[in-house]
């Protein structure tokens, strides 16, 4: 019976002996899965600082011409992007103030079905856009003729003019619901440069209704630097550093 009794005994400490060492156990698991989440938040923390610092290295690159500023937090409901195009240099780019250009107010608008033409009249000079068919569209300055024999069909076409000084830049608006095209142009002592396009689409316009599209222009160091603001809010930044020259038509 002493025997049976010290078995009991000595299985019950053996068992509460097992249960403290698994309590030990779990207790050094639990500890080790809190010490790997420490670790795991700090990873993170550490992965997001690092793209936060990627995203302001990419600006910094941004204002440089190496790449465009977009806001990530709408990067789902508007798509933005910009190209340049051509190989040549403003002819003053030795000029490294920045300026920046004045939205010109419009004075007056005609559509002309007489010559397939769009009139724009600003306070110093008259822009006019002119359909001519097969050539496609041309841009005349003050009466003067600049071959662009751009197709200008795939929205409402309107212009916009910043000046500073003797020297204009004019978008051209292309604007549709889905999205808008607009073509950048650079004037100045009668001469007439195409820097790009930059482009705004909205995928879902639908549940979020069209949005105002402005901007503003300055030129620095031989760039013309177009922000383009959504609703007030800065969206995106194009900088044009080259230039294709227009050339005037032969009379």
């Amino acid at each position: 019976m002493k025997i049976v009794r010290f078995s009991i005994i000595i299985t019950l400490f053996l068992f509460i002996c097992n249960c403290k060492n698994e309590k030990r156990e779990s207790a050094k698991i639990i500890s080790q899965a809190e010490k790997s989440l420490v670790e795991f938040k700090d990873k993170k923390n550490e992965e997001t600082q690092t793209s936060f610092k990627e995203v302001a290295e990419n600006y910094e690159r941004s204002k440089e011409g190496d790449k465009v500023l977009v806001a990530q937090r709408d990067k789902e409901l508007f798509l933005y992007k910009y190209d340049v195009i051509g190989n040549d240099k403003l002819s003053n780019a030795a000029d490294s103030l920045a300026v920046d250009f004045k939205q010109q107010k419009l004075i007056e608008h005609k559509d002309s079905t007489d010559d397939y033409s769009e009139t724009y009249l600003f306070q110093d000079l008259k822009v006019t856009l002119r359909y001519l068919f097969e050539k496609g569209t041309n841009l005349f300055i003050d009466e003067i003729e600049y071959k662009i024999h751009e197709i200008f069909d795939m929205g409402d076409l309107f212009v916009s003019n910043y000046r500073h000084a003797e020297e204009n830049v004019f978008i051209v608006h292309l604007e549709d619901y889905y999205g808008s095209l607009y073509f950048v142009y650079y004037f100045s002592s009668k001469k007439l440069y195409y820097a790009g396009h930059l482009s705004v689409d909205e995928p879902k316009v639908e549940e979020i209704g069209i949005k105002k599209k402005s901007f503003t222009v300055k030129k620095d160091n031989g760039k013309i630097v177009v922000d383009t603001f959504i609703d007030g809010e800065l969206f995106g930044t194009a900088i044009f550093d080259k230039f294709k020259n227009i050339s005037k038509a032969e009379n």
